[in-house]
């Protein structure tokens, strides 16, 4: 039992400093949620940057796009891939939003003096208490 015990807090400790990980250093590829029957595609995005001499480039992308209203769809599940797989790829970081919820705001941000390749999918069905 007492094994048990220490495997749970270290597993906990380990998930606390990836995930503060993450929130300061971004990761290359981010998966949340669950895929559920009957989510459909609400989005897909394609930021593409090349590189800057010694510079780091960066982008938001947002769903719904700036401009347009939110919807009435909740997220189940979104991916952020980094499609290259060098290592010299950029880091996605979540602003806000996300599973649950009917908006996602992303920061896309390079390597120093590399660019970056990212495929953004959104998933989600429509929330049932909304008229």
């Amino acid at each position: 039992m007492r094994n048990i015990s220490i495997v749970v807090a270290l597993l906990t400790i380990i998930s606390v400093a990836s995930a503060s990980y993450d929130i300061k250093y971004g990761r290359h590829n981010i998966t949340q949620g669950y895929r559920k029957p009957g989510d459909r595609l609400l989005f897909i995005d394609h930021a593409i940057r090349p590189s800057s001499f010694l510079r780091v480039v960066s982008t938001e992308v947002d769903y719904p796009a700036r401009g347009q209203p939110r919807n009435t769809t909740a997220i189940t599940f979104f991916r952020v891939t980094d499609n290259m797989r060098n290592g010299k790829g950029g880091y996605a970081f979540v602003k806000s939003g996300g599973v649950g919820m009917s908006y996602l705001s992303l920061h896309l941000k390079s390597q120093r003096g590399e660019g970056y390749n990212f495929t953004t999918e959104v998933y989600g069905f429509p929330m049932l208490w909304h008229k």
